[in-house]
């Protein structure tokens, strides 16, 4: 595609060139060089005169712009250009200011084509950009542009991108081991980290004095990029991201109010709310919402009818009022499928019920996100994804078991193969075993009558805390149920080893699946942990 745009950008200059030759025109423009303006080429000339794209060691060399370039708000002037050692770029409002606007040093990877990006003030323009190669031999400038902002760096075989606030080291091949960003104005942004190969990533803040503090490493796959919101880190000037398997990009994306999170990122962010909730978007599954509650009532307010109906024994499938639910404990996180909201909303907004402020925002917020659709007529749709929560008010051990055991429902709604595995464990299960299970179930009140839901609860319970736990667990889980069932206490007792000795081998099963298929594991549903 960028061929194609240089194509008809020279093109155009071509054009140009013929225009001013029959005019008699005094500027030489640089043959082949353009300023690509949302596919307008402006053409570019130099203040010496000279028709080369070519940027040599010594003084600078001012390009000017056919025509004043308008920069909107999160826009950057990319400057595309092969070369070595480091060139300093500066960009000026008109041909003769002194003092740019704009400024940035970059370093120039030999055998790479670099995109190098300047982010320029809102409602600027660009009249000139002036260049200055501080070190290697040579420089030769392809292309000018205007691009979307960009924080960060991001590494290919062949070209790489890098913003002026970023730095970059240990250069092994083609990627770098170490890239220092600098941290972007918008608070709801999300630092995203990508690895050449499975491994660890170390991420560091850096003071503007320069201490470097180790604040998470990361597990990273390949294949699976890892975020973690800006909030996560505090107030900090910089990051410093390292790994001795190679990094692929390190860099910021706008959380527009719902930031890309790894779910262990969500637990570790302290700060105040704001509001009722933050909204996080879960990074292995964006379209799945993350709501972090201020505590148990608010999020009552939200979601406790909404529980009632999706799964309470009397109450599955039909919209309870607040006088029936008022004094019955609903759940302390939750989970839900598109399939369920679409449900509940389409019924709950015909039954004469009068939904509460709080659930009718959640839908507007549920259309906006796209988990629910509203056509023209007002009409509720399913849409895509899935919702979990969990609150402030719970303790940082169970927000972290709340966490992964709602966290595994959101992969359990999106992920067909790990319900086909999780349907094959309920059905494989002894009678004793389920037995445990339909009792366990229906202790915690779930509707055990729900095939689905039995399946869904199942690896959940399985799969909320780590595989080396499982017997622990169970063993202790069985003693609560003897102490709520005293006339069950004999059978549960006779049957407890065939409980527990399923109930780890479902672990297994399952934690194997999680970290083939996705780089989770039971009891670690996040990929990052703070150092």
């Amino acid at each position: 595609m960028f061929l194609h745009s240089c194509r008809r950008i020279k093109t155009s200059i071509a054009a140009i060139l013929f225009l001013c030759s029959l005019a008699s025109c005094a500027v030489q423009f640089v043959e082949g060089l353009a300023f690509d303006v949302n596919g307008s080429a402006v053409a570019v000339s130099r203040q010496d005169k000279s028709e080369s794209p070519i940027v040599t060691i010594g003084a600078p060399v001012r390009f000017f712009f056919e025509r004043p370039v308008a920069i909107s708000a999160q826009q950057d002037i990319a400057v595309f250009i092969r070369g070595s050692g480091r060139v300093d770029i500066r960009l000026f409002t008109s041909r003769q200011d002194k003092q740019p606007v704009a400024s940035g040093s970059f370093e120039l990877l030999e055998g790479k084509a670099a995109e190098l990006r300047i982010f320029v003030p809102a409602r600027s323009t660009i009249a000139a950009a002036e260049l200055t190669l501080s070190d290697g031999d040579f420089a030769t400038i392809t292309a000018f542009s205007v691009r979307t902002a960009f924080v960060g760096a991001r590494f290919d075989t062949s070209s790489y991108i890098v913003d002026g606030g970023t730095t970059f080291s240990g250069v092994s091949g083609s990627h770098p081991e170490s890239i220092v960003v600098s941290v972007p104005q918008q608070i709801d942004s999300s630092l995203i980290l990508g690895l050449t190969a499975g491994g660890t990533a170390r991420i560091s803040t850096l003071a503007q004095n320069g201490i470097v503090r180790p604040v998470f490493d990361a597990t990273v796959r390949s294949d699976a990029e890892v975020a973690i919101p800006l909030a996560a880190f505090g107030g900090t000037y910089r990051i410093v991201i390292e790994s001795s398997t190679g990094l692929s990009f390190a860099l910021f994306a706008p959380g527009n109010s719902a930031p890309l999170a790894d779910l262990h990122a969500i637990l570790a962010i302290s700060a105040a709310l704001s509001g009722d909730y933050s909204l996080y978007r879960w990074d292995l599954f964006p379209e799945t919402l993350v709501f972090d509650f201020a505590d148990y009532a608010v999020q009552d307010r939200y979601l406790k009818r909404l529980a009632f109906f999706a799964e309470k024994p009397g109450f599955r499938g039909r919209i309870a009022s607040d006088e029936e639910i008022g004094s019955l404990h609903g759940w302390n996180a939750h989970d839900y499928s598109t399939g369920t909201l679409f449900a509940f909303y389409s019924k709950a907004l015909g039954s004469g019920i009068s939904l509460n402020r709080e659930e009718l925002s959640l839908l507007d917020l549920l259309v906006e996100r796209g988990v629910l659709t509203r056509n023209s007529s007002g009409a509720i749709g399913e849409g895509r994804g899935a919702i979990i929560s969990v609150s402030r008010e719970s303790t940082p051990g169970l927000r972290r078991v709340f966490m992964d055991h709602e966290s595994s429902h959101a992969l359990f709604f999106q992920d067909a193969e790990y319900r086909k595995l999780s349907a094959k464990l309920w059905a494989s299960l002894g009678p004793e075993a389920k037995s445990f299970w339909m009792q366990h179930l229906a202790w915690r009140r779930y509707d055990t009558r729900d095939d689905y839901l039995r399946i869904n609860e199942l690896q959940a319970y399985l799969v909320q805390q780590p595989v080396s736990s499982t017997q622990a667990y169970y063993e202790a889980l069985i003693e609560r149920l003897a102490e709520a069932y005293p006339e069950d206490r004999e059978r549960l007792e006779a049957e407890a080893s065939y409980a527990v000795e399923s109930a780890i081998a479902g672990a297994t099963v399952l934690d194997s699946y999680l970290r083939k298929r996705w780089g989770l594991s039971a009891g670690k549903f996040g990929r990052i942990w703070r150092l």
